[in-house]
């Protein structure tokens, strides 16, 4: 969904955006069928601009977007086909293998492959798979019984679970999406100073020359 603002994810995205979607065009391409569905979906889906454009009836904040994060875990180290050759790489694991694994510590609400995206033109476009998975609970009791038996990283160390998993040869490393994402914040910070120096030391280099 088209982002707004930082807190404001009520922005309507437009039909042929939508019909771009894979998960989308696996179903249908075709407008009036898409138009329809969503009028069926009235209680979470509504048409705008004149049946050009698709929005939430109940927009999402920022903050319900991280709703799910305590509920995750992080998984890395998914088998991949062709790996070797990033445009013809694929997953080697499907989502209901991955169910398999985790669904006998709880009810599982979401599973999503990740992919690395890639900028083409103004646009970001899905690329390469990056190996790895987000498997979201339903209520933070199942994330916990997972975590007990599955982390291969507490705290930024490297523990050994209790049980290890392993798919098709490859060692599965577990992490909860909460320590993924914070950490993933506290690199992007760090490159945004060491960006920031940078910056400012070729400024400094600049006025040296001047003077």
């Amino acid at each position: 969904q088209l982002r707004k603002s930082e807190d404001d994810y009520s922005g309507a995205v437009p039909l042929p955006v939508l019909l771009r979607f894979n998960s989308i065009k696996c179903h249908t391409t075709d407008a009036a069928i898409l138009i329809k569905a969503v009028k069926e979906m009235s209680g979470f889906l509504k048409m705008e601009d004149s049946d050009k454009a698709v929005a939430r009836v109940n927009a999402f904040t920022a903050a319900q977007m991280d709703d799910n994060i305590p509920l995750s875990l992080y998984v890395t180290n998914l088998p991949l086909k062709d790996e070797e050759d990033k445009s013809k790489a694929r997953y080697d694991v499907a989502i209901k293998d991955l169910k398999e694994i985790f669904e006998p510590y709880g009810e599982i609400a979401l599973i999503k492959l990740q992919f690395k995206y890639e900028i083409d033109g103004k646009r970001y476009k899905r690329g390469h798979p990056s190996g790895s998975a987000r498997v979201e609970y339903t209520n933070k009791e199942n994330l916990e019984k997972a975590a007990a038996e599955l982390l291969t990283i507490k705290a930024g160390e490297t523990v050994e679970p209790k049980k290890p998993l392993e798919f098709k040869g490859k060692k599965l490393d577990v992490v909860t999406l909460s320590e993924h994402v914070e950490k993933k914040r506290k690199e992007d910070a760090e490159a945004e100073k060491e960006k920031d120096k940078q910056k400012g030391n070729k400024k400094e280099k600049e006025n040296e020359k001047e003077n």
